[in-house]
């Protein structure tokens, strides 16, 4: 189709819209970005929102003694072995347990599931205080966990393009809209270095 339309021509890609409020200053858009926020890893290590700049990410919120935790555990799989060897392209499982805080219960459910075993470098796993954790909720725009989508698919820039369920219909949707956000800042980068 390019050959036919000539050498000036342009594919424009289909784009994934934003979650949240927007702001229109002018010809500016500002869209909802996620606010800072610092949370507590497997290893009890400190993690920060701020380090995940510039990456692609699923966003995954459940509780490590979820009844549905195999399926769960199933969809995010998935993920991570279609995205394997893409080091911008992560998953960040955020537990909801009501115990909260709890470093070992994260532990025990990543030893009880060794199918993560070649996944972990891909998966990060974060805790906090139930009060903490709603809060979180609250910015990712889930207002009933049992009812609504349990992933939020994240661009390098904090926004949240898509909101998914936990079925693999709706994995396979975050699965290709992860790849459609990834050509999206790489056709803007490859614009910006030919300026």
């Amino acid at each position: 189709m390019l050959l036919l339309l000539g050498p000036g021509a342009r594919h424009h890609f289909q784009r994934l819209p934003y979650f949240g409020p927007v702001e229109i200053n002018g010809t500016d858009t500002t869209y909802y970005t996620l606010p800072d926020w610092k949370l507590t890893d497997e290893e009890g290590q400190e993690f920060i929102l701020h380090s995940l700049k510039g990456k692609f990410w699923l966003a995954a919120f459940f509780s490590v003694s979820d009844t549905n935790i195999v399926k769960i555990t199933k969809r995010l799989l998935y993920f991570t072995d279609r995205y394997i060897d893409e080091p911008d392209i992560q998953v960040i499982c955020f537990n909801i347990d009501p115990n909260g805080n709890d470093v070992n219960s994260l532990r025990e459910y990543i030893d009880k599931m060794p199918t993560y075993d070649g996944s972990l470098k891909k998966i990060r796993f974060l805790t906090a205080t139930p009060e903490r954790m709603d809060s979180l909720l609250q910015s990712f725009q889930v207002a009933d966990i049992k009812r609504e989508e349990i992933f939020r698919l994240v661009d390098a820039d904090g926004h949240i393009r898509g909101k998914y369920g936990n079925t693999e219909y709706h994995i396979g949707d975050a699965i290709s809209d992860a790849g459609m956000i990834k050509k999206e800042y790489d056709r803007k980068k490859a614009d910006e270095s030919s300026k």
